[in-house]
């Protein structure tokens, strides 16, 4: 009995979840059932040797009584979707003991893109020199695997010029790795598409509105009908698509037409986020949101989640449960590596040196995960540590808030986020309180 390929398991303190990144589905362990497991799996123990050492732990316990629970335990998991009799389908399964779960990585394999959107930080480049080669990804692939990590998003520029595309998805998939493409669907490859149809691969189209006008305004002339061919095609190769949105000035009054479009167009994932001026030369102020458009927004979003399963898991509701003890999920659950190979927490920390916490090509990437000032500091920050937030009745809410957002307002990774941001969420909290004292 093997571990099917698509699904990680991953071991937490005192047990542990099998996360099935094929259909989103978990199914947690307790501290016994993961022993065995682990025994049977990885050990490749007989049962009547894994009764054997559990009487050795257990001596008050008969040995029947525990090998009949070793039996039990094992018929009704390898009975679960999770595990596979197919050795050709097996997982690979990392064994690396960590302090802190790597659940996402972040993959920077080009800054090569077609568009100048205006909101973009990145710009608009074309050098072949500007990308990873396959070797490199070769060997993040392998780092990345053995530290269990559950999954990758290939960012950019643009992922579909990299002409390796095929072969670097392949890569984390024989790691065990499911793999997110963020993608401006300009670049339609048919061939590309239907090499990835047979991967464990998700298709996440960006676009800034539902409609041709919205769009393009901020895309460029023609992106929007050239990304709609490109999420048909994707779907006639039954791909997995996604798609994301940039919440601004002009499309946020279109959010549910937006969510209908994604709706209609059977993604299997949509998300939504707020426009953020990460480079302060661009001129985007007129796309930044309003305190008052800000709170729509929010309000649309928890009226989202009600209503559609896609936007659910597009935004994160369903993954990755373990662990929200922490303030922020960058360098604590996910982080970002640069085409450099440089790692920062997330992407919005990227050409800050001072959040820089090592290189992948020239030092062990556990090393890093496990040592780095700036993971730990992150590890180890509490709302409480934050002056603003300690006393805010709000913070219950939103523990205190992206902590890049808090570094672009303050410099500092203890600083509050900007004041629109705090100002809408407390008005919130108070109209939620407000509203649930009239209800009583």
């Amino acid at each position: 009995m093997f571990l099917r390929k698509g699904v990680v398991w991953k071991n937490y303190d005192r047990e542990s979840v099998l996360y099935d990144l094929e259909n989103d589905s978990t199914l947690t362990l307790n501290e016994t059932s993961t022993r065995i497991l682990k025994e049977v799996l990885v050990y490749k123990n007989e049962y009547q040797k894994v009764a054997m050492n559990l009487l050795i732990e257990n001596q008050e316990c008969e040995y029947d009584d525990l090998y009949g629970d070793v039996m039990e335990c094992c018929n009704t998991l390898f009975a679960t979707p999770y595990f596979t009799t197919d050795p050709e389908n097996a997982a690979f399964i990392s064994l690396v003991g960590l302090v802190t779960s790597l659940e996402t990585a972040s993959i920077e394999i080009t800054k090569n893109c077609n568009l100048k959107c205006k909101h973009c930080y990145q710009g608009s480049h074309m050098d072949e020199q500007l990308m990873m080669n396959l070797n490199e990804v070769r060997s993040i692939a392998s780092k990345l695997g053995e530290l269990g990590t559950l999954s990758v998003v290939l960012t950019g520029g643009e992922p579909f010029l990299h002409p390796n595309l095929v072969e670097i998805v392949e890569t984390f998939n024989n790691w065990n790795i499911r793999v997110v493409i963020f993608t401006n669907g300009q670049v339609i490859q048919n061939e590309t598409i239907r090499k990835l149809s047979n991967m464990n691969v998700l298709v996440r189209i960006s676009l800034e509105g539902h409609n041709e006008e919205i769009n393009d305004f901020i895309r460029g002339v023609g992106t929007f009908k050239k990304a709609i061919e490109f999420s048909n095609i994707c779907r006639e190769n039954n791909l997995s698509i996604g798609y994301s949105f940039t919440i601004n000035s002009i499309n946020e009054k279109y959010f549910s037409d937006m969510l209908q479009l994604a709706e209609d167009s059977f993604a299997d994932e949509i998300e939504m986020s707020e426009i953020l001026n990460v480079n302060q030369n661009l001129n985007i102020s007129s796309l930044m949101l309003s305190e008052k458009q800000s709170k729509n927004f929010r309000i649309n979003t928890l009226k989202g989640f009600s209503i559609s399963k896609a936007f659910r898991k597009g935004m994160g509701l369903y993954r990755y449960k373990k662990g929200t003890e922490y303030i922020c999920s960058a360098g604590t659950k996910n982080i970002f590596i640069d085409i450099n190979g440089d790692v920062y927490p997330c992407n919005l920390f990227a050409n800050h040196n001072e959040y820089f916490a090592g290189n992948v090509f020239s030092e062990d990437l556990l090393e890093i995960w496990r040592k780095s000032k700036v993971f730990i500091e992150l590890r180890n920050l509490k709302k409480e540590d934050i002056e603003e937030c300690a006393n805010c009745p709000a913070s219950e809410n939103c523990k205190g808030g992206c902590r890049a957002r808090a570094v672009f307002e303050s410099g500092s990774l203890r600083g509050k986020m900007e004041k629109g941001f705090c100002k809408v969420t407390n008005m919130m909290v108070e109209e939620m309180n407000h509203n649930a004292f009239v209800h009583n």
